[in-house]
């Protein structure tokens, strides 16, 4: 009972999320090229933006953005990541995403999501800290892989689980390690952001076909008809630019079709 009370009177630090504990220790970042994945909906602006990266990394993604002169604010878990990501220019800070994060209301212009909702166990919790953060005409970019596209889908059916194919080829994953945890459809992405009182403003497919459809074969127009058609089947990620809805309906205003994979997709 003593010791009982004794704890009481000296809580402990809150323990870290269940995702934290498993990104703590990662040490694989996205590839430089990958800010081509936002390159086609980011906002079109002279304006300087306040920019925060919610699982900045080393903070290679906006370095570019940094040297437009935007501010940028980086938050993740990896504090040899944080680290690098000072050097670059980041604003960085340590953060457990799944818990509130250490940034002040209504700040940023823009928030870049970039291959970190599948990562997550409390995908909600980001969406709502998202909102939060956000200045009332600023935007969410969300890009999230899609583990069904065809190769995935062939890979599964012939016993190769979950594990996207690319990871498998180009970083050796595996399932007990895999730091995939959710593994949304578009249709599931998009309920997803419509429940946190988000509205697409813009959204991207890029034609993957995973190397099992060659382009050679299918025109441009074929193949962004057939993207368009089945984003699920055959785009690589799924990449949104959203905006708080206000009330109204889900409204796409504006479909970006990549017939190619542009490199870092």
């Amino acid at each position: 009972m003593a010791k009982r009370m004794n704890d009481e009177k000296n809580p402990t630090q809150p323990q870290l999320s269940s995702s934290a504990k498993l990104h703590a220790r990662e040490h694989f970042y996205e590839h430089d090229s990958a800010l081509a994945k936002i390159k086609a909906i980011f906002p079109q602006t002279d304006k300087k933006l306040r920019i925060l990266d919610v699982g900045c990394g080393d903070g290679r993604l906006v370095v570019a953005l940094i040297e437009q002169g935007h501010t940028v604010t980086g938050l993740d878990i990896n504090e040899t990541a944080i680290d690098q990501a000072k050097k670059r220019g980041l604003t960085a800070i340590k953060a457990d995403l799944e818990s509130p994060w250490p940034v002040d209301s209504s700040q940023y212009d823009i928030i870049l999501m970039l291959d970190v909702l599948e990562h997550v166990v409390d995908q909600n919790h980001l969406l709502a800290e998202s909102r939060r953060v956000l200045k009332a005409n600023g935007c969410l970019i969300i890009a999230y892989p899609n583990h069904f596209d065809i190769r995935n889908r062939l890979k599964m059916l012939l016993g190769g689980g979950i594990v996207h194919w690319s990871h498998t080829k180009h970083e050796n994953a595996n399932a007990p390690d895999y730091s995939h945890l959710r593994f949304l459809r578009f249709e599931d992405l998009i309920q997803l952001i419509k429940n946190h009182g988000f509205a697409t403003e813009q959204l991207q497919f890029n034609f993957m076909g995973g190397g099992i459809i060659p382009r050679r074969l299918l025109p441009s127009s074929v193949r962004k008809w057939l993207l368009r058609r089945y984003p699920n089947l055959l785009s690589g990620k799924f990449i949104l630019r959203v905006v708080k809805a206000d009330g109204k309906d889900l409204i796409q205003e504006k479909t970006v079709l990549l017939d190619k994979t542009v490199a870092g997709i």
